[in-house]
This record gives C-alpha cells, structure tokens and sequence, in this order.
C-alpha cells in the first residue's frame, strides 16, 4: 500500500514536470556580476519577445524580488537584433507589505529577475542575473570635503527641461482617481548677462516657445503667436543666493521657479546642513510659492555620467492651488521634499526633483471637470481671486451669502480630505 502510494506520487511529479513550462531566457545584457549605476541597459533578443507581450523586471535578493518596471514588445528600441530598454537604478520602489512607502536601492548585490509575457500576460521565459549596484562615487576615508558653488561665467547658457505632474491622495495616503492628468512643460533658459566685481551675477531667465498645460492628455500652449513671453533679469551669487529675484520694474509682474540650488558658503561632506530657500512654481498652473527649510548633503553618487553631490532638502510654506473648475482645493501649509544632483566639479545643477504637498479638498465633480482642458485653473486666475472666497471650501467664486450657499454646504458634506502632491523634475538640456 506505501509502495503503491508513492507510486502515484511518482507518476505526478513526472506529468508535472511535463507541464511546467522550461525557462531558458538568456540576457544579453547585465551579465552575471556585472557593476551598474544610474540607467542599467537590459538587453534581450528581439526573438525572445512574442508579438503582443511584454517584459517585467524585478530586483531583490535570491528569494524575493521587487517589481521596479515593465515594457511592451513596441516600446523597446530594436538594434541588431535585440530589444534593448532601461531600468533607472535610482527611483523608487514599493513592496505589497506597505504599497504607499517609497522604497530605494542601496549600493550592494542584488538579484536581477527578467520575465518574459506573452499577449495574455502569461509568463513564457525568465532570467535571473547577478548585478552589484554602485550608484556612490567611490571616495577616501577620510573623505575631504567639496566645495559647492554654481559655475557662471558671462556669456553662459543653462537650459532646464521642466516636466511636471499632479496626483492626489487621500488622508491615509492612498491614490484618488489614479493620477489627474494634469501636467505641463517649460523650458527655462537662463543667461548669464553680467558678472560684477563683488561676485554679483545677472541672469536673464526666459521661457521657452513651447510650454503647455495638458490635461488628460490634451495640451494647451500658453505662448502662441505673438502672445510675450515672460523673462526676467535676476541678481545671485555663486551660492545661488537671491540678492534680486527681479531687478527691472518693467518685469514686476513676472515670477519664475528658483532654478540654481542654494548652495553652502563652506566646504561640506556627508551629513553637513545648511539653511535652504527656493521659490517653488509651475507655469500655468499655479502662482510663486515661497518655501524655507534645511538642506543636507546626503551622499555623493552618479548622476549623468559624472560624480555629484546628493543634495535633499526638506521645506515648507504657505501655498494656494486651485484645479479642476475649483472641485480640487488647497490652502495652507504646505510641505515640500527636494532632491538635488549638483555636479561639483563643473558646477552645474544636473537634475532635481522636487515634490510638493499641499492639504486639500476633493470634490465628486473633480472627474468630469477634468475632461475640460480650459478647466485647469492658470496662475493668473489664482492670483485674481478674491482670498475670501478662494478658502471657502467649494465656492467656486460664489459670492458669500449667495442663494447657492445652501449647495455649497451640501456638498461639503460629500468632499473628500486629501492632498494634493506637485511633482516636478528639473534636467539640465546639454552638459
């Protein structure tokens, strides 16, 4: 009866090891123990990847990894045969155990798992590869400190794509509607005018042709035809100190984001703080905000090809944004985390990513207002609007003691709490 019993068992381990598939997936690139920074290239060949599917990626260590990204079959880039795309070493993370915490890589060894879909999403190949991680630029120990100040002569040119984002969360931290589709672009151009004896610098920023506000994927351009643009002459040092944010009263009503980091006036090493300052703004989509904070130097890592100084800042202000017909509000103290590449040795901020979060009020008709591109509320109508009404939760530009006051309170009562997060990522255009 056992011998008969372990028989059977026998037999189902055969079919099953019929049934399974077999993995034979081969990387072309990382290869085993391979060191990797910054965007890791993953190369497969273009045969390996059926018509339809699509390939994920996860890294972890040998008995669990974390998923970090995915790519269709038609949104690789094919080049001798294989299907070549990236992995950004540096974003973020999330584990099932807390999906809201952003998690980061540290530098080490990690197990790379590449797995291969079919059109119905079925897993036909994988891979598993060795990397090492090493996103730190070596250094002594003890390390000497580096000096940081932004390199500026007269007649140089710094051009900085500005891509921007707008989610909203509830109190528990949690997505509402997925993200808004709310976005926008600029390039900010800035020139360095003149370079004065006392270390005074003028710099000219300007916006560029094509900056837009999109919503739901529909852009709209705000500086078409003849329509000026906006530029103003600002007055700094090397430190990224704001001696005049706008020198010439002709260009009073213009404001733009802070775009030179502010720097410290001592060398500085992993750990250090300093006092840290920026005007946060979006065109198109809100007003100037003034944010104070600390800054630290959190370590020296790749970004670009060359070594930086990992700068993150933590700031806050006061703020007032307005989206969607007046359905999405915020009004208060807002909180803003700021990371920052400074590439020391030719002193040029190479990259920043700045997220700001503001408390807010979501209402039900949020959605449907969204599929309105006009309904994106532009930073000249916040700056116009009344401030009594602006934070009166719904008023949407009622007057107070209007016949709809009623209204306004019913839907007080259906209005989410949440926040409203403003994602921007600022890159340098050429080194």
């Amino acid at each position: 009866m056992i011998r008969s019993h372990f028989k059977y068992i026998g037999l189902a381990a055969v079919l099953l090891s019929l049934t399974a598939p077999v993995f034979g997936l081969s990387l072309v690139a990382p290869t085993s123990g391979q060191q990797v920074k910054e965007a890791v290239k993953i190369k497969l060949r273009e045969t390996d990847v059926p018509d339809g599917g699509y390939v994920s990626v996860y890294v972890g260590n040998a008995s669990e990894q974390n998923f970090v990204t995915s790519l269709s079959a038609g949104q690789g880039v094919y080049d001798n045969g294989l299907m070549i795309f990236r992995w950004n070493t540096k974003a973020p993370y999330y584990d099932s155990a807390n999906p809201s915490v952003e998690k980061y890589f540290k530098d080490g060894s990690y197990v790379m798992r590449v797995d291969v879909h079919n059109a119905k999403g079925v897993v036909d190949d994988s891979a598993k590869v060795n990397i090492v991680l090493a996103n730190k630029v070596p250094r002594s120990n003890p390390a000497p400190a580096v000096r940081l100040a932004s390199s500026l002569p007269f007649g140089r040119v710094n051009r900085y794509n500005i891509n921007t984002s707008v989610d909203v969360y509830d109190n528990f931290g949690l997505p509402i509607m997925g993200g808004l589709g709310i976005g926008s672009y600029c390039k900010m151009i800035l020139s360095v005018e003149d370079v004065r004896p006392d270390g005074q610098i003028l710099i000219r920023y300007r916006i560029g042709d094509d900056t837009y506000v999109s919503s739901l994927g529909v852009k709209s351009m705000l500086y078409e035809n003849d329509r000026v643009r906006p530029q103003l002459y600002r007055l700094v040092n090397k430190y990224g100190n704001v001696i005049n944010p706008n020198l010439f009263t002709k260009q009073k009503g213009y404001t733009f984001m802070d775009i030179l980091p502010v720097l410290p006036h001592q060398a500085v090493d992993v750990g250090d703080t300093w006092d840290d300052s920026m005007t946060f703004k979006i065109e198109g989509l809100t007003k100037a905000i003034s944010l104070k904070g600390t800054a630290k130097i959190d370590s020296f890592e790749w970004q670009d090809g060359r070594p930086c100084a990992k700068i993150v800042s933590d700031l806050s202000g006061k703020a007032k944004v307005n989206f969607a017909n007046g359905n999405i509000k915020g009004n208060g103290t807002v909180r803003a985390k700021v990371t920052t590449y400074f590439a020391y040795n030719i002193g040029k901020m190479l990259h920043r990513q700045i997220t700001l979060i503001v408390p807010s009020t979501i209402s039900p008709e949020a959605i449907a207002a969204l599929s309105d591109v006009n309904s994106i509320t532009s930073a000249k109508e916040i700056e116009e609007e009344d401030e009594s009404l602006a934070e009166a939760p719904g008023a949407g530009g009622l007057a107070a003691g209007s016949s709809k006051s009623r209204e306004s309170e019913k839907e007080a009562d259906t209005t989410i709490k949440g926040e409203v997060r403003l994602n921007a990522v600022v890159r340098l255009d050429v080194l």
